[in-house]
């Protein structure tokens, strides 16, 4: 019988040992986590920022309108010096000449003014779909002179807002309260 010798060496080996193969799969683990973590706060301030361009565009559109038919406003809604309007819609609003001439005298309608509002309804119908929209518009003709000072103010609700995190409001008088309220509101003279 021959005797068989094993020998060992200790020279440095080409792979990686088992652990350091654990280590790096935990390593690797943990980052990915804080990766995937990430993700999903990058989507819900995506869509609270396409909801706030939402509300920026309607905001400007809604001054857009009221500057490019100033005279029409005035005539039909402000027809004397010092006249102060508001007026409150929604994406469920219907644009009625009762809506728009509350306590203004009886002819005071007018098309243009009608479909304006119509559109901003429409927009806001389809820009905040799924979740409740207020559009507040105060208006105030300056004296004789004709100038409006208009305030415009809108109000949304972002779904699953933290409730540690509650934006200042800027118009009490707009819109509701609660977790997830948001605001934008312009001031200007037209």
């Amino acid at each position: 019988m021959t005797n068989k010798v094993f020998e060992f060496s200790i020279a440095p080996s080409n792979g990686f040992t088992l652990i350091e193969v654990m280590i790096s799969v935990v390593i690797l683990t943990v980052s990915l986590l804080g990766v995937a973590g990430m993700y999903g706060f990058a989507a819900k301030f995506a869509y609270e920022s396409q909801q706030h361009a939402q509300a920026v565009y309607t905001v400007n559109d809604i001054l857009e309108r009221l500057r490019m038919d100033k005279l029409v406003w005035l005539n039909a809604i402000l027809p004397t010096a010092n006249s102060v309007f508001h007026f409150e819609f929604d994406a469920n609003s219907v644009a009625s000449a009762t809506v728009l001439c509350t306590n203004k005298k009886t002819e005071c309608a007018d098309e243009l003014a009608q479909k304006a509002v119509s559109d901003w309804i429409q927009h806001l119908a389809s820009a905040f779909a799924s979740i409740p929209v207020l559009v507040c518009l105060n208006m105030q003709r300056q004296h004789a002179e004709r100038l409006i000072q208009a305030t415009v103010t809108i109000n949304w609700f972002i779904h699953n807002a933290a409730s540690s995190f509650t934006p200042p409001v800027l118009n009490n008088d707009c819109g509701h309260t609660g977790i997830g309220r948001r605001q934008f509101m312009v001031q200007t003279v037209l």
